[in-house]
């Protein structure tokens, strides 16, 4: 007996496929915004000229959360580069080892076809050992973002409870922000009056701009932030069902060529369903190794 192919087989949704990319590149801008803005705060107090400024001096458990999150923060560079670097590194790899298979297996359907015959036991073990190969390669990507989650998930927990206090209690920035405004206001009119401080006063006014700037840049992360940890797993799992989907969407057409009589109807489709699969993997690969358009919201890699 023989068993039908769908020219359509292996291939991928793209749409849902790139949708699974931007989740995922959602999760990782957040983080990387909050990351960015955490490590751009000094809460300590700053030497100007012959004194010392403090803008978070009536701040102390602002300044306490600030320091214990900016020491928690550079886990983020590993972490974040190796998942997203991982996974466009696999998207690639396994699109190119896709294309070389296709070409290896069109070959030898081409060399059946033209002999008008179906395909020897040795031609038929080929391909098979080849979807087998791309199969495993699935695999081993699946595996490998997997093992990653923990340590995802360990780092969110850790800078969702660093940023909490950020939106409550005596920390709460939107009502920290204010109090730095008018500590920068205070400190600065000591000096105004004083023609031979009005570098100091110049100085005191610049860095509690820059704070102020800063510290509101924070504010703006923590919303986005919250939003990816209650999403991670679903950003996460949806990585992985494309590689789960795929690898068992090869294993469906590994049965039909070990199981069954391969006739010359199938060996007609075979070419079509490769070339199908490695056209829907490319669309795939371009959209996300791609630079994204200013105005897309899009992300590449952490630290771009």
């Amino acid at each position: 007996m023989s068993a039908a192919l769908d020219r359509n087989a292996l291939k991928i949704d793209v749409a849902a496929s790139k949708g699974a990319w931007d989740e995922m590149a959602t999760l990782m801008r957040s983080v990387n915004g909050y990351v960015s803005a955490v490590e751009s705060l000094d809460a300590n107090p700053v030497d100007v000229f012959q004194t010392k400024v403090d803008l978070f001096y009536n701040l102390p458990e602002l300044r306490e959360v600030l320091v214990n999150a900016r020491g928690h923060v550079a886990g983020w560079t590993d972490i974040g580069m190796r998942l997203s670097g991982n996974i466009v590194m696999q998207i690639f790899l396994f699109g190119h080892t896709l294309t070389s298979v296709a070409r290896e297996i069109k070959g030898i359907v081409k060399t059946a076809s033209d002999a008008g015959r179906a395909l020897a036991p040795a031609e038929r073990t080929r391909i098979v050992d080849l979807l087998r190969h791309l199969q495993s390669s699935l695999a081993r990507s699946a595996a490998d973002i997997d093992g990653q989650k923990p340590g995802i998930e360990a780092f969110l927990a850790l800078i969702t409870t660093d940023s909490t206090p950020l939106q409550q209690g005596a920390a709460d920035l939107g009502k920290a922000i204010p109090k730095v405004q008018s500590n920068t206001a205070d400190l600065a009119s000591k000096y105004v009056l004083d023609p031979l401080s009005a570098g100091i006063y110049k100085a005191i006014v610049e860095l509690g701009g820059k704070i102020l700037q800063r510290l509101q840049a924070l504010r703006n992360t923590l919303e986005p932030l919250a939003r990816s940890h209650d999403n991670v797993l679903h950003s996460l799992q949806g990585i992985l069902t494309l590689w789960t989907t795929i690898k068992e969407k090869y294993s469906a057409v590994i049965d039909v060529l070990v199981l069954t009589e391969t006739s010359l109807e199938t060996l007609s489709i075979l070419p079509d369903l490769m070339d199908i699969a490695a056209e829907s993997w490319q669309q795939l690969s371009d959209y996300v190794i791609a630079p994204p358009a200013p105005s897309s919201g899009r992300f590449l890699m952490i630290g771009t």
